[in-house]
């Protein structure tokens, strides 16, 4: 009798494929849900950009370095740009908005 060799699989996809896009996700969410704390807690919006950068970075150096979850560079820059677009984005913007009422408050009687 032959034994069947178990692969464990996720909708047909290999399980260190699955360990990445487990990984995205939580970089995503964390990334998401922590700016949004940190914005609601009114702290400077450098802060929430620091932290969504430094999700970026640790999943960049995550996916780079460890053996189980190693990418491709492409592969890392291109999760690195859709992290960015989500997680950065909200905290630029909140910044930019916040200095732009400043710049009219001075410039409108």
């Amino acid at each position: 009798m032959s034994r069947v060799k178990f692969i464990s699989r996720m909708h047909d996809v290999r399980t260190p494929e699955t360990l990445d896009k487990a990984l995205l996700l939580l970089a995503f969410l964390v990334g998401v849900f922590g700016g949004l704390a940190i914005k609601l807690l009114h702290v400077h919006p450098f802060v929430a950009a620091a932290f969504a950068a430094l999700v970026l970075v640790l999943y960049a150096t995550l996916t780079f370095f460890t053996t189980h979850l190693q990418l491709e560079p492409e592969v890392i820059g291109d999760n690195c740009y859709y992290l960015a677009f989500c997680s950065l984005s909200p905290a630029f913007r909140s910044h930019y908005i916040s200095w732009s009422k400043r710049v009219w408050r001075n410039v409108l009687p």
